[in-house]
């Protein structure tokens, strides 16, 4: 649940905020946007989007559904997407980043942004020409190979295929047709093959298990074969995370997404501030040199994963070493080529 109890002076920071990121992601004068949200969500966020789009001339309106049941995908919902040329999608419950309603919509042409970081990240992480290049040429480095390889000094050897598969680079801007993307975002991620996961993940004290807002205390050791967790040894965290999985489908422990993050700027420890808003999840899933890993859900239509499950659990991780066909992109938690490292 993402409400942020901002005051209504906010918006005056908001505003310009809004009308930036909007025209970087090619807002343009008559264009159509629509700006979709829930009965929770914070509507001094939908006022300065709403404003944001009407200064630079676009046609603007507002969606609300309701907070209390999970959205179920819906014609009216589709062809409200479909009919607008950019989406901003800030709802508190239901990201849609796995939905057939995103999907559909992209498809169509439709461009759609993601908005749901408190005022202090959004200010931090406004979206940046540098993280920009940096994610795209990532993305053009992942697209082109084969093999992922994944390392640490704790244990981790790792190894995922993915040939075929693009590279995706995540920047901020939905500022093409049929392209998603989240403010703040900086990094670069694919969808490997669903049965290539082979060998070990050592996950070390610090590491981040981001949807549950949970940042580990020991260590955790999981092996992984024919493409998902067989083993996990640990303590409490460990059996925390072998919950999870057995309470969803067998397909919830394949490796679906593997990336790294872009972002010099992101703070790994904003995630457990809870003042003056809880947030920080864009902090931690861009830190640059971050390992990304989400085991389960990869069907966005950008990714070209096949493993569609209802699990969607999301691993960050400092520290590793991240090979493709043998070079180094990331070394010991460092963007290689880039020793760039963000805040703490």
């Amino acid at each position: 649940m993402r409400a942020f109890p901002l005051t209504p002076s906010a918006a005056s920071e908001l505003v310009p905020l809004f009308r930036h990121v909007l025209s970087l992601s090619a807002l343009r004068r008559g264009e159509r946007v629509l700006i979709h949200t829930d009965s929770v969500f914070n509507p001094i966020y939908t006022g300065a989007c709403f404003a944001a789009a009407l200064e630079l001339e676009a046609e603007a309106s507002t969606l609300t559904v309701s907070a209390a049941r999970a959205e179920r995908a819906s014609r009216f919902l589709q062809r409200a997407w479909e009919e607008h040329d950019l989406v901003v999608d800030m709802v508190s419950v239901g990201v849609h980043a796995y939905s057939s309603t995103l999907n559909r919509a992209l498809e169509h042409g439709t461009r759609i942004l993601r908005v749901a970081e408190p005022l202090d990240v959004l200010q931090v992480l406004l979206p940046d020409p540098t993280v920009r290049e940096r994610s795209r040429e990532g993305a053009r480095r992942l697209t082109e190979a084969h093999e992922v390889h994944i390392t640490s000094a704790s244990g981790t050897d790792l190894r995922v295929q993915k040939t075929g598969r693009p590279g995706i680079a995540y920047y901020g801007m939905a500022d093409e047709p049929g392209r998603w993307d989240q403010w703040p975002s900086g990094l670069v991620a694919c969808a490997p093959h669903e049965h290539s996961a082979e060998g070990t993940l050592v996950l070390e004290p610090g590491d981040v298990f981001l949807g549950w807002g949970l940042m580990l205390r020991s260590p955790i050791r999981c092996e992984f074969a024919g493409g998902a967790i067989r083993a996990i040894e640990g303590g409490a965290e460990a059996a925390q995370l072998r919950q999870a999985l057995a309470a969803n489908d067998p397909r919830a422990g394949v490796l679906g997404v593997v990336g790294w993050g872009t972002d010099p700027r992101a703070r790994w420890h904003r995630i457990l501030d809870r003042l003056p808003h809880p947030g920080g999840i864009m902090d931690t899933e861009t830190f640059a040199g971050n390992l990304l890993l989400v085991l389960g859900s990869n069907t966005s239509v950008s990714l070209g994963g096949q493993n569609a499950t209802a699990a969607h659990i999301n691993i960050d991780c400092r520290q590793h070493s991240i090979y493709l066909d043998g070079e180094a992109v990331v070394t010991h938690g460092l963007l290689s080529n880039d020793r760039v490292v963000g805040g703490t």
